[in-house]
């Protein structure tokens, strides 16, 4: 069986600088979004190394390990006086994302071969005016049209919380009735008899390879009902939305049944509801 990564005994332009980084080391090949891409090991200037994907150093899209946005963004911190506009921090995190392989997200991002375009790296100014121009609201999320694309004004655009949730690699799509929905929005839909986790159980069981079937099919079962009609009581959290259930479930809940209940009951919002320790003493003591 041939391993995931075809390694090549001989370097690839060790030598070569590409802006900050020159190829220290050997390069690969290995599959991305179904295809072959070259991976090559680089030296920053700065004394990181990293590997990067080397279509990105040839098109001149990766010039640094990150540290030139972060040069750049620190020259400009007193001119622009913009630094504690929320547009600032977004734009750090896009660029966290993209360039910094310690950044929790670099894998889905910058290790993607995701990266951002030269002028938003470069100008925080320039990447301010765009996104005022371009329906930025507050509360709003940078969101990428193609999710295999960079970030670029052509790809990009400001959507709230949930639009953005479900413009992910991570959400199913569905096709029924000569429409093509992900899971949250069939839930939604009236001809649907079950919300988005009756739909995702009945999915994962692998019993319903009609999915057509499966949105419109009768429940018999008593435990489904109990836990997936659409009756069921959804809460909101952490921009996602779930029966009480399958909150009490996600491994971000903190408590148990009762003591979510009694927290819900005296006004809590549903976040903290669930994130809240109890207290040591195990009283579950809450101010209102």
């Amino acid at each position: 069986m041939r391993s995931k990564r075809f390694l090549e005994k001989e370097s690839y332009e060790v030598g070569k600088v590409y802006g900050r980084l020159t190829i220290t080391g050997i390069s690969y090949m290995t599959p991305m979004y179904g295809r072959l891409a070259r991976v090559v090991e680089v030296t920053c200037e700065c004394g990181n190394v990293n590997v990067v994907v080397f279509n990105s150093l040839a098109q001149g899209a990766t010039r640094s390990c990150g540290c030139l946005a972060r040069e750049l963004s620190s020259e400009r911190f007193t001119t622009h006086g913009l630094t504690d506009h929320p547009l600032f921090d977004i734009r750090q995190s896009m660029l966290g994302r993209c360039f910094l392989p310690n950044h929790k997200n670099y894998k889905d991002y910058g290790g993607r071969g995701i990266t951002v375009c030269e002028e938003w790296q470069e100008d925080f100014c320039i990447f301010y005016d765009w996104a005022i121009a371009n329906g930025w609201k507050k509360g709003y999320d940078l969101d990428r049209k193609d999710n295999d694309g960079n970030y670029e004004p052509s790809n990009c655009r400001f959507v709230n919380r949930k639009v953005s949730n479900r413009n992910t690699r991570r959400n199913r799509m569905y096709t029924a009735f000569g429409e093509t929905k992900c899971l949250f929005d069939w839930g939604k839909d009236p001809r649907s008899v079950l919300n988005e986790w009756g739909l995702r159980a009945r999915v994962d069981s692998g019993n319903w390879p009609d999915f057509e079937k499966a949105l419109t099919e009768p429940v018999k079962s008593r435990k489904e009902v109990s836990r997936n009609m659409k009756t069921n009581r959804n809460l909101t959290a952490f921009g996602e939305t779930k029966c009480l259930r399958a909150w009490l479930e996600d491994p971000r809940c903190l408590v148990k049944r009762d003591s979510f209940r009694d927290r819900l009951a005296k006004g809590w919002d549903t976040e903290r509801a669930l994130s809240t320790p109890p207290s040591r003493d195990g009283k579950n003591k809450m101010a209102a």
